[in-house]
């Protein structure tokens, strides 16, 4: 299977809709990379730190801007009920008191949900919903985006990791290029036998044949042993490229395959923050 064949399975939920963001989408030539955050709950932070000229250098999907490469599109996920409306009605157009709030601050940046929002039915028992959000800092010196800022296209499925990988990544081979295990509460806390520091990353690993060797992960506190290595046998060779951040169970830090490209540079702290020297 391949990505026509994905989004021609994509059903609109409601027929008033509209279909400008399914637009967007449809216009890739290629399934795109993914950063995936299995449990997001409604956290934005990976659109705050793809700031322009990033370690990394690669930018997120954004709807102002013409794709001028492969794709790579924020695609959140969450199985806890409360989020079956993420983005509520309520919060279309209006900015967000996000969550992770000091980082924000720090990298003086702000969030809003867009005003454009349409969710589709995956086969019987998942919802995509396909929304934007307006992401503008200051301040960062070549960091510094336009003035209007960043307006990204945002994939949200309200369902479980395993659902998502065995049933989209996997068969349309879709390539996990970031995958972020923050504050992992709900996974490895409130389902037996399951813990999402360990088990994502070895299941990720049984379907590297189709999705590909994952570039970059990123690991709070409670998915890192003593030597500040991931606890997942599976990313043994993994190594501590980037970080620490206040993000998820501080200090979050970042893994990277060997020889992957990462442009380390010195961050800038400001003054108070108690976990600058961590």
């Amino acid at each position: 299977m391949n990505w026509t064949d994905f989004l021609s399975n994509l059903q609109p939920e409601t027929s008033h809709q509209g279909s400008i963001l399914l637009e967007k989408l449809s216009s890739f030539q290629t399934a795109p990379d993914i950063f995936w955050y299995p449990g997001s709950g409604r956290d934005l932070v990976p659109l705050l730190l793809d700031v322009p000229d990033n370690p990394t250098r690669r930018r997120l999907c954004r709807v102002n801007q013409e794709i001028q490469e492969k794709p790579f599109l924020y695609w959140m996920n969450d199985y806890c009920e409360s989020l079956n409306d993420f983005p509520e009605d309520s919060l279309l157009g209006q900015d967000l008191v996000p969550k992770y709030s000091e980082l924000w601050k720090e990298y003086d940046a702000a969030v809003s949900v867009g005003k454009n929002r349409e969710r589709y039915r995956f086969e019987e028992n998942i919802i995509i919903t396909l929304f934007t959000a307006n992401v503008r800092n200051r301040e960062q010196g070549i960091h510094d985006r336009e003035k209007t800022g960043d307006e990204y296209l945002v994939c949200f499925s309200s369902c479980d990791s395993e659902l998502l990988l065995e049933k989209i990544f996997a068969p349309y081979r879709f390539h996990l290029s970031i995958v972020a295990l923050i504050a992992q509460g709900g996974f490895s806390g409130q389902r037996r036998d399951f813990n999402q520091y360990t088990d994502v990353p070895d299941r990720v690993a049984k379907l590297e044949k189709q999705i590909g060797a994952v570039d970059f992960w990123v690991i709070d506190l409670y998915g890192q042993n003593d030597e500040k290595m991931p606890t997942a046998r599976s990313l043994r060779e993994y190594e501590y490229i980037g970080g620490p951040l206040p993000w998820g169970w501080p200090p979050a830090r970042l893994y990277g395959r060997p020889d992957i490209f990462y442009s380390h540079e010195k961050r800038e702290y400001r003054a108070g923050r108690s976990w600058r020297n961590i």
